[in-house]
């Protein structure tokens, strides 16, 4: 057992690091100096006086490259490496209808995300990611895979109330102020929107239903990485391209050396933050990755006061500890209905199949559950 203990708590910290590395490097990689306005922002939420020693403000291409590296680090690694850890790669014009819309509006969050954070602070860029639950319990219920109910309805009362007051500080007008940064705040709005979108066809996929077989992870990674970098390629284009050409004849040989280094050691975090993910829901369950998720995102915004010196108000901070709160309740409920469902499909199934997950630990009757809930 202790084996096994040391093997999960291993794969914890490997995606702790992963994440908060890669989500750190963003910020100081894309962000800009802020302004005399922003250091005493109405809304109570600052981007203090650290910011990018970088300053590459090009999110968008290097997003895009990003995944083009991630992709080449996949085929790189399908048979030494993937093949032994999450399974081999099935090459299927089925798996290929299905994935691609999924890897365009990740490659749009991702890209989105990434550029929200040359212009917000660290701190509100995680709050507004926390509000990605309520587009997936209003997406579930409006396909038909979640049932709308007064304790759904609370989550996403506790959530919205928590996100406005993190990013206003209680002051409504606080986003018509021009200190406030809007530009930020919208691409983050909207990121966050795609990843709801994302996780719930993502999860379908991955879990199949009666109608189309479930996908496998390496399979769903293969795809989904070059149809993402192919969303961002016109977009970066049209907003970055001009101005990256002009960046790159100024810089001399070892910046771009030195730009190139960083983008490529980024993709490689990148690359580990994808499979830590899923070797952590497979050691243990999708539950497990979210209250991880939880305390990286207090993490983060520990950070974001310790490193980038952010300032939250006080109606920030009770804004955070909602969020907080919304997101654990989420996370119960959804371990409550995985744990129904899986009760009542397993009175439907034949008897070996009841006494052999009877027999199955606590980390397989989880996973097993969550093919039966969004």
């Amino acid at each position: 057992m202790w084996r096994v203990a040391i093997t999960i708590y291993l794969f914890i910290g490997f995606y702790f690091a992963a994440s908060i590395s890669l989500t750190i490097f963003n910020k100081w990689f894309f962000s800009e100096k802020p302004t005399l306005s922003n250091a005493t922002s109405t809304s109570g939420v600052s981007n203090g006086d650290r910011y990018s020693a970088q300053q590459f403000h090009f999110p968008l291409t290097v997003t895009c490259v990003h995944q083009v590296i991630v992709f080449i680090l996949v085929l790189a690694t399908e048979r030494n490496f993937l093949a032994m850890f999450v399974g081999p790669i099935e090459r299927s014009r089925s798996a290929l209808v299905v994935v691609v819309p999924i890897g365009i509006a990740s490659g749009l969050d991702w890209g989105l995300s990434n550029t929200s954070l040359r212009w917000i602070p660290l701190s509100m860029y995680e709050m507004v990611k926390c509000s990605a639950p309520i587009i997936v319990l209003l997406l579930g219920w409006w396909i038909g895979v979640q049932a709308l109910n007064a304790r759904i309805a609370g989550v996403i009362a506790l959530l919205s109330t928590g996100v406005v007051l993190s990013v206003t500080g209680g002051h409504i007008t606080a986003l018509s102020s021009t200190d406030f940064p809007f530009q930020g705040f919208i691409c983050v709005v909207v990121a966050t929107v795609l990843a709801g979108i994302r996780v719930v066809f993502a999860q379908k996929a991955l879990h199949g239903d009666k109608s189309s077989p479930s996908i496998s992870t390496a399979t769903f990674l293969f795809y989904v990485t070059p149809s993402s970098a192919a969303a961002l390629v016109i977009p970066a284009y049209f907003f970055e391209g001009v101005l990256l050409e002009q960046t790159f004849s100024l810089r001399i040989a070892q910046d771009l050396f030195w730009v190139g280094f960083l983008i490529f050691a980024s993709s490689c975090l990148a690359y580990l933050l994808s499979l830590s993910e899923y070797l952590l829901t497979q050691k243990t369950s999708a539950l497990t990755l979210s209250v991880c998720g939880i305390a990286k995102q207090v993490l983060i915004t520990a950070l974001a006061v310790a490193v980038f010196h952010e300032k939250l108000g006080r109606v920030n901070t009770l804004g955070v500890l909602l969020c907080f709160v919304g997101i654990a309740a989420y996370n119960i409920m959804k371990y409550q209905q995985s744990t129904a469902q899986y009760v009542a499909v397993a009175r439907d199934e034949e008897m070996p199949e009841r006494v052999e997950a009877s027999r199955d630990d606590d980390v397989t009757f989880t996973r097993r559950s969550e093919k039966y809930s969004y």
